[in-house]
């Protein structure tokens, strides 16, 4: 898929998911709680988050002394990532992340992994303690290493490459305040708390090789479970 096509999804997707959950929210400030304060709430925050991605297509396969196979592949591995959230409204808010993803194996001879920096935009709009997300994320110093002893040794480079994610968590503190619940974080710190969920990430990544073909690139989809906090 490319680029362009994907911010075209990921616009449509964007749109969408803020009509539906516009008519929703202003339907609930009127009936639910018409009685309660509505602008009680943080508009900036910062974010830290980690989780563990599956998936990706298959860059290293390696077996060990006792016949067990381990993989390298482009959208596995272990996420670390921080930034900001900023509100525009108690249930509305865009995230801003820089981060770190990696997988890879060990060996007593050497090991092995791919690695990249990811820098995502994302649009966030809560339901209850629900939240949905859709955003734009982009991959820089991608490469895969491979230094194990007479297995092999090098490595490869990719081009930055732009993606985009679609996300879906449970904020599990958010509206909890002197003992009650308060829906949607209404009346404390609006999109703050802690937070698990699953994150779906859609991106390739070509080498940087002269001659490169369809079959050099890298698909690095992916589905990571996270779990996130905004304070």
């Amino acid at each position: 898929m490319s680029v362009k096509l994907k911010l075209a999804s990921a616009f449509v997707l964007f749109v969408s998911m803020f009509t539906t959950t516009n008519i929703f929210a202003n339907h609930e400030r009127g009936d639910r709680y018409p009685d309660q304060p509505y602008d009680s709430y943080r508009p900036l925050s910062f974010y830290l988050g980690g989780g563990y991605g599956f998936g990706g297509n298959e860059v290293g396969r390696f077996e060990d002394s006792s016949g067990e196979i381990e993989k390298v592949r482009g959208g596995g591995g272990l996420l670390l990532e921080g930034g900001l959230l900023l509100a525009v409204d108690p249930s509305t808010g865009l995230r801003l992340t820089a981060g770190y993803q990696a997988d890879g194996v060990s060996r007593v001879n050497g090991d092995s992994s791919f690695d990249r920096m990811r820098f995502d935009l994302t649009f966030i709009r809560s339901i209850g303690p629900h939240e949905l997300g859709v955003g734009v994320t982009t991959h820089t110093s991608v490469g895969y290493q491979c230094n194990i002893s007479t297995v092999c040794a090098g490595d490869i480079d990719f081009d930055s490459a732009v993606g985009y994610t679609l996300e879906y968590a449970v904020n599990l503190t958010n509206g909890y305040q002197y003992g009650k619940r308060r829906y949607r974080g209404r009346w404390n710190a609006g999109m703050t708390g802690l937070r698990l969920g699953l994150r779906f990430t859609g991106i390739e990544y070509t080498p940087r090789l002269a001659n490169i073909e369809s079959s050099d690139i890298v698909d690095g989809t992916s589905l990571s479970a996270f779990v996130g906090v905004s304070f």
